[in-house]
């Protein structure tokens, strides 16, 4: 049996105010308009190698809400030269309404696989996941007899929970009209999950699920935030044993939030996690910073200049390669001076965790919008994918070439 070491997570709350910097350099992309994607509400989209021919292609997952039943497709494009891509292969899988779907490698052989929870219709219908198994270039089969729970609207993660040094999956949603439900897949190896039937988390409704080594005991600790069945907003933080066995730490400073999204991330270089929640509560939107000061405890930021949105996403990458991590934001963004609408808005970091919106950075503004990002043509900098409900269009799927700095 291993033995472990206790730790104790001490979450408090400590409001600081940090003064920011005024100048920043913009971040240019400039959209590959010869580039054009078909397709209607755009569920999941990301880079991928489909042909195994050392570049990388695209592959998303498309709906038409237009027909009856509605339609689902698994669409991918071809990386041909010079960040050309053609449409490659097309594929129906289930009708689903209410659905999410997630692109990830399930079986470790190093292409993605898909999974797609959802209903039969509107309304109070029960939960239903599929799965599809990539078996190359672009083709999907059905894989029977999935060992993942249905949900609807789900929130999904990828961690090593138990240390094994695999991946292993959290499933969080609405098992049959507001009846939240979370699951835990423990990786068994070869493509094998097995369920966790006594994990002790307690699901939530329209929210997500944030993974980190909180408190720095070298496992992966869990944020679940969202909403319960009355419609009360919630956040809990769960601690991990170090063998996949977690304990709700009570009186968290989080505040909870729907059609939300939440990411820890190091913004200030000092080793540990901190951690960003944008979404909706009974007061409004919300984007709320908080740093970690190692020991599991985190301070409020009341001076960040991110701006709060509802249906958002939030992605932590290093644009500007000097070495710290800036963030991508999409939304929905209301204001009292009639400026609402989506947002894609980049926010620079300084290196010491304060950020400034980076200007004319000229990207399409999504709501529940789906990044990635890649180096498509080698030369050292992050090109862009970004899919989502558009402000111009219902929905859109949108390729940059990051430029350079002004």
């Amino acid at each position: 049996m291993r033995h472990y070491k206790k730790y104790k997570i001490i979450v408090t709350l400590l409001i600081i105010s940090i003064p920011y910097f005024s100048i920043v350099n913009a971040q240019t992309y400039r959209e590959i308009k010869e580039v054009t994607f078909d397709g209607f509400e755009i569920h999941n989209s990301k880079f991928t190698d489909l042909d195994c021919d050392g570049d990388l292609d695209i592959l998303t997952v498309v709906s038409d809400s237009t027909t009856t039943p509605i339609s689902t497709v698994v669409k991918s494009y071809k990386h041909i030269r010079d960040n050309q891509f053609v449409n490659y292969r097309t594929k129906t899988i289930k009708k689903l309404y209410q659905q999410s779907i997630f692109l990830v490698d399930l079986d470790g052989d190093d292409d993605l696989d898909i999974l797609q929870s959802g209903s039969r219709s509107y309304g109070k219908s029960r939960g239903l996941m599929f799965q599809y198994e990539n078996i190359g270039e672009g083709k999907f089969t059905q894989f029977k007899n999935t060992v993942f729970e249905g949900y609807i609207y789900s929130a999904f993660a990828t961690v090593d929970i138990d240390g094994d040094n695999d991946l292993d999956i959290i499933i969080m949603g609405d098992k049959s009209y507001k009846k939240p439900g979370i699951s835990l897949y423990e990786n068994i190896g070869y493509g094998n999950y097995r369920r966790d039937e006594n994990i002790f988390l307690n699901g939530l409704l329209n929210g997500s699920i944030s993974c980190a080594d909180i408190d720095n005991d070298g496992d992966q600790d869990v944020l679940i935030i969202g909403e319960d069945e009355s419609e009360n907003t919630l956040a809990k933080v769960y601690k991990n044993n170090g063998e996949g066995k977690f304990t709700e730490i009570k009186n968290n400073p989080f505040k909870g939030v729907y059609f939300c999204d939440s990411e820890f991330a190091d913004i200030d270089g000092d080793g540990d996690q901190d951690l960003l929640i944008i979404g909706e509560n009974a007061n409004g939107s919300i984007a709320n910073l908080y740093k970690n000061n190692s020991k599991g405890e985190f301070q409020l930021i009341i001076q960040n200049k991110i701006l709060p949105m509802d249906f958002s996403s939030i992605n932590f990458i290093d644009v500007d390669n000097d070495a710290d991590l800036d963030i991508f934001v999409t939304g929905n963004y209301t204001s009292e001076d009639d400026n609402d609408g989506y947002r894609t808005i980049l926010y620079l970091n300084d290196g010491m965790g304060n950020f400034e919106i980076s200007p004319d950075s000229k990207l399409i503004n999504v709501s529940q919008g789906h990044l990635d990002f890649a180096d498509l043509d080698n030369d050292g900098d992050k090109d862009i994918l970004i899919s989502g409900e558009g402000n111009e269009t219902r929905f859109a799927m949108k390729l940059y070439k990051y430029t350079s700095k002004k």
